[in-house]
């Protein structure tokens, strides 16, 4: 990604961060959590949280039987 292309967070996080935290969760069913970290009022990187979860959906248990 070209430094001068997301200079603003907001387009950042709208073209960047949301699509592909959308497709992990979608796709993979991986549901992801961000939190920006700042310095001053700049911000310098990200918390990802990832959230895994061994419980099978009731619906998937389902449809496996059919």
């Amino acid at each position: 990604i070209e430094p001068e292309k997301y200079a603003m967070y907001a387009d950042f996080k709208k073209y960047v961060l949301a699509p592909s935290l959308k497709e992990l969760s979608e796709k993979v069913g991986l549901p992801v959590k961000f939190q920006p970290t700042k310095t001053g009022k700049k911000i310098t990187g990200f918390k990802f949280c990832f959230t895994y979860s061994r419980k099978k959906d009731a619906t998937s248990v389902l449809a496996a039987k059919e």
